[in-house]
């Protein structure tokens, strides 16, 4: 018995359609919620392409280390953001997802892309961190 299996299995949550629930996300609010979701999107995307590009073509920005790893920050972020809200709008569809390995991909993927996006943050801190020190020292 595979991961999938075992976990559908276990979980009666991720077991199928369960057609006793009705779908809380009916009417307006579902299309409200698409809404929001493309405008972040598009919002992300573009915001952290101005980000990187502005880094990309600036020299005096190219040579600090610092923005480069913000650059990195805000292509971790466009990563998370053209990923995961897409997938969350097809989540809001009702008969869009039935079946349990799709939401299985998308909790993986909202989750490495997460990380990645703190993990960048938290090394771009420490990275300020001591190069402050290192400068300060000379």
């Amino acid at each position: 018995m595979g991961i999938i299996e075992t976990l559908t299995h276990d979980t009666p949550a991720l077991a199928g359609n369960s057609t006793d629930v009705d779908n809380e996300l009916d009417g307006p609010i579902q299309y409200v919620l698409i809404i929001i979701s493309v405008i972040a999107m598009i919002f992300i995307v573009g915001g952290n392409t101005l980000v990187i590009l502005t880094v990309c073509l600036t020299r005096e920005l190219r040579e600090e280390v610092t923005n480069i790893l913000v650059a990195n920050l805000a292509l971790a972020d466009m990563m998370f953001g053209m990923q995961n809200i897409p997938t969350v709008i097809l989540l809001v569809q009702p008969d869009a997802v039935d079946s349990s390995t799709s939401c299985l991909i998308y909790l993986i993927t909202m989750v490495t892309l997460t990380l990645t996006s703190v993990a960048t943050l938290t090394g771009k801190s420490y990275a300020i961190k001591h190069y402050y020190h290192i400068s300060t020292i000379f």
